[in-house]
């Protein structure tokens, strides 16, 4: 069963209601209402799409969620207070995050994603700004060919300042390591967006 709640329902509603709820699509909700409401039916979710303009704590998002297999983000910071739990990412396919331009992505978080999360098949980052490292970090979970051998769509969209080239260069580092090392993957883009 799919369940989109805009905001001014969300708060009225209570979820567990539906006991067969399986999809959730989130508009508008703050952090606090969102995680009571998962607490509701966060463990028999397998996809869950929450979009707003607030800061979201990941970890929280995926412990009361442990059996997502689809997971789509749009918010203005994201985040994790704790160390991701890898048994929270097992069932992971589809990984979609969406950032305004002068949004944020915790440093090292999407590393993690991609490091803990073994069935991955779908990943496609939007507009995020990352460090060179981080960037690097792509290319070398490619070849270390332990991760990402599920990987069959990867697309990283990058904000980077027009000065810092090292990032482009390694995100066509990542582009070929992606390429050659993830034997499943047809179709790989990973684009600059230079801020001038």
């Amino acid at each position: 069963m799919h369940f989109g709640i805009k905001c001014l329902f969300f708060y009225q509603m209570q979820l567990d209601a539906f006991p067969h709820l399986t999809e959730l699509c989130v508009y508008g909700a703050g952090q606090d209402e969102l995680m009571s409401k998962l607490g509701q039916v966060g463990r028999r979710l397998r996809t869950l799409r929450f979009f707003d303009d607030m800061n979201c704590d990941l970890n929280a998002v995926l412990v009361a969620c442990p059996y997502l297999s689809e997971l789509d983000v749009h918010v203005r910071e994201l985040r994790c207070a704790e160390p991701l739990r890898p048994d929270t990412l097992q069932r992971l396919r589809t990984l979609h995050f969406t950032l305004d331009e002068s949004d944020t992505i915790q440093q090292g978080l999407l590393l993690q994603l991609l490091r803990l999360s073994p069935k991955l098949r779908s990943v496609d980052v939007a507009t995020v700004r990352l460090a060179a490292e981080e960037v690097e970090g792509v290319a070398e979970l490619a070849k270390k060919r332990t991760c990402l051998r599920k990987l069959e769509r990867f697309r990283l969209k990058l904000c980077i300042d027009w000065s810092n080239t090292l990032v482009s260069c390694f995100a066509d580092e990542a582009f070929i390591a992606l390429a050659i090392h993830c034997p499943r993957l047809h179709s790989v883009d990973i684009s600059c967006d230079y801020d001038f």
